[in-house]
């Protein structure tokens, strides 16, 4: 199946290891899908030449489909430090393995809550914190991106009306964890006050003393960086924050930084 988008290599790891997946699948006492790994053995990871699935429900996104650009690789490192990590930040227990994204909000992820060995593809939204499963199996996941065709009026704007910034702004404020989060989501989506963004993203990585608001600054940095690339942000200056602050869970942002191709 002809799938990567060979021009784009953001998320692209380097060649799969089977020694790295065996590793995995004996500590986590689970088994990949043969369809992941053998699409993972041609390209370890990256974006996709589709950029949406279809669904049989309707999201904040749209009635009828979400968002899905980009297939994560697979390393010890990766899945180990951060793979299984993301979802439990977010108050979703069980045997999950992050798999892929799409435009920022939207994870998919294997779950293993079933069987260890035929895991169903679900995706988390962050806007709101709702999951649900998109796919009974990851052939099944395949099966269903396509390219959708948008025209005269983005769904999303149908189904949900953005913020202004005086609302993102109160939410960045708020004494609530959550509220901050999605605040901070609400912004990355308008693609505007770029500048703003990354000093206020900077300065959590840089002073922030809890623990998730420091991994979500910096993944979220790290995947605008990455995803977009930024004329405010050099990745010099976005690795010397994440080394300064000395922390193991950083790790993962800065190799994904320092394997970017040049």
């Amino acid at each position: 199946m002809k799938i990567w988008d060979i021009e784009n290599l953001y998320y692209t790891l380097s060649p799969l290891l089977n020694p790295d997946v065996k590793r995995i699948e004996e500590e986590l006492k689970i088994k990949f899908p043969k369809a992941y790994i053998d699409l993972l053995t041609i390209q370890n990871g990256g974006s996709i030449i589709y950029d949406s699935i279809h669904t049989e429900f309707e999201s904040t996104w749209s009635k009828n489909h979400l968002p899905f650009t980009d297939i994560y690789g697979i390393t010890y490192e990766s899945v180990m430090t951060e793979s299984i990590t993301v979802l439990p930040e977010w108050g979703i227990s069980g045997k999950n393995i992050v798999i892929g994204s799409g435009e920022g909000t939207y994870i998919f992820y294997l779950n293993y809550k079933i069987s260890n060995e035929n895991p169903s593809v679900w995706y988390f939204d962050t806007s709101n914190e709702s999951t649900k499963e998109v796919a009974s199996s990851f052939e099944d996941l395949l099966s269903k991106l396509y390219i959708h065709d948008y025209q005269e009026e983005d769904l999303h704007n149908i189904f949900y009306k953005a913020p202004s910034f005086q609302e993102i702004y109160e939410r960045i404020g708020s004494k609530d964890k959550n509220e901050v989060f999605s605040g901070y989501l609400e912004w990355i989506g308008t693609n505007q006050q770029e500048e703003k963004l990354i000093d206020s993203l900077l300065n959590q990585i840089e002073t922030s003393v809890d623990h998730d608001m420091l991994i979500f600054a910096s993944e979220e940095l790290t995947n605008l960086f990455l995803n977009r690339g930024s004329q405010y942000l050099s990745k010099e200056r976005l690795i010397a924050s994440l080394e300064k602050r000395n922390h193991p869970d950083l790790a993962i942002y800065i190799y994904m930084l320092r394997e970017q191709s040049e």
